[in-house]
């Protein structure tokens, strides 16, 4: 099932201007929505609609040439799996995936921006093992049980204290630094160990 990001308008008078347009009183599924809505980007509105989406999808196709999800974007989207065309993301807001309990996601192959707060929260099956962002934020990670090791590509300039709180089985972090290690490590991860001035093979 395809489905697109809502800003400016709310679900509900989406599909009220499509049944208008269309003549059709059927039920609309996020995923018939005319691609022309594609470029209408982020955010929100607690529709039944919506909650009927957010309840039964799993699996979304960002439009083509999406490069940011806003905040709140997939918020509380649990039975969420995959978003095709994240590898081509550059930023994130905060608490975009909140809470997105089945969000299968091991890479973010273009980002380097900041996570922001609470961006991954309870999201229990992503396995992501490397990260080329600078900055992390508050509760980015918490609740991540899929971590299991993370090597930073470049160097953070802050992690916020409890970034990877509640990720019980990330166990290495790998950071490519000696000196003037950023403060309060290892983030809220209290099983894991850090290697420092580490450098990938």
């Amino acid at each position: 099932m395809s489905a697109y990001i809502i800003q400016e308008k709310t679900l509900t008078d989406i599909a009220d201007a499509v049944r208008e347009k269309s003549g059709t009183s059927d039920l609309i599924l996020v995923g018939d929505l005319p691609a022309a809505i594609s470029n209408i980007q982020t955010g929100g509105g607690d529709s039944q609609w919506e909650e009927y989406w957010r309840k039964t999808a799993t699996h979304f196709t960002l439009p083509e040439g999406i490069t940011s999800i806003q905040q709140y974007a997939f918020m509380n989207h649990e039975n969420l799996e995959s978003v095709e065309g994240i590898n081509e993301i550059t930023w994130i807001g905060e608490y975009a995936f909140y809470n997105c309990k089945n969000l299968v996601l091991t890479e973010l192959l273009k980002f380097q921006g900041a996570i922001c707060a609470a961006t991954f929260y309870g999201c229990e099956k992503i396995a992501l093992t490397k990260l080329n962002t600078t900055k992390i934020y508050s509760l980015a990670f918490s609740g991540c049980k899929g971590l299991t090791n993370i090597t930073f590509r470049s160097t953070p300039m802050s992690i916020a204290s409890n970034a990877f709180q509640k990720c019980d089985n990330l166990t290495v972090i790998n950071v490519p630094w000696a000196e003037g290690e950023v403060a309060n490590a290892p983030w809220g991860a209290t099983n894991a160990t850090i290697n420092y001035n580490y450098k990938e093979e």
